[in-house]
């Protein structure tokens, strides 16, 4: 009567035993399946956003926009769009000196809402080559009258632009950088000093060997 009470015990025992290890099992299983799917989800998801990327970019390949372009005042829309295209086209043959007639200009419009300043003017060109050759006849701007305060810019993308103001904010602080050594001052960070002494290497001219 003992015995079987106590084999019984063992049995209850030896079954709930592995009755835990089974369950952590399947819970360790679990585990890692979450985690797999949810990096398939995040490389879905990455995926996605370059296929977006891709395509935002491939939508505004022949785009160029216009900033400080003067706004008609008043007039109805086909006034207003009038108005743009002639400055578009004057800008074009007579300053930048490129051919280009009303069916180059796939369509124009406005971006963001009116007010106190010219909103940018956004120009779908009816090719990449036209847009190109726009972009690099843009510096003739600079000396015409009545245009110079224009300038014109890529279309660039939400990441492209981050990019952008990355630049810009490490070329001001390496700017600055210059400034400081410049006026006498020491640069105390190893990582900085060492940053500033390859650039400084790479700008110097070479000198010649003997």
């Amino acid at each position: 009567m003992y015995k079987r009470r106590s084999q019984t015990r063992r049995t209850r025992h030896q079954g709930q035993r592995w009755s835990d290890i089974v369950e952590r099992a399947v819970e360790c299983k679990f585990e890692k399946a979450t985690v797999e799917l949810n990096e398939v989800d995040k490389s879905i998801e990455e995926m996605r956003k370059k296929t977006l990327e891709i395509k935002d970019k491939e939508d505004r390949r022949n785009n160029i926009i216009l900033f400080k372009v003067p706004e008609c005042q008043s007039g109805s829309y086909e006034d207003v769009m009038k108005h743009d295209e002639e400055f578009c086209l004057k800008l074009c043959n007579d300053i930048l000196e490129i051919e280009i007639t009303r069916e180059d200009i796939k369509r124009m419009f406005r971006i963001a809402k009116k007010g106190r300043e010219p909103r940018p003017l956004l120009v779908h060109l009816s090719s990449g080559p036209l847009k190109n050759t726009v972009m690099e006849s843009s510096f003739k701007i600079r000396n015409a009258e009545n245009f110079k305060q224009v300038t014109i810019s890529h279309d660039m993308t939400k990441q492209e632009r981050e990019q952008c103001k990355q630049l810009v904010t490490e070329a001001r602080d390496l700017e600055t950088l210059f400034c400081l050594v410049s006026n006498g001052h020491q640069i105390e960070n190893p990582d900085i000093r060492m940053i500033y002494s390859t650039v400084v290497l790479l700008i110097s001219p070479s000198k010649p060997t003997e």
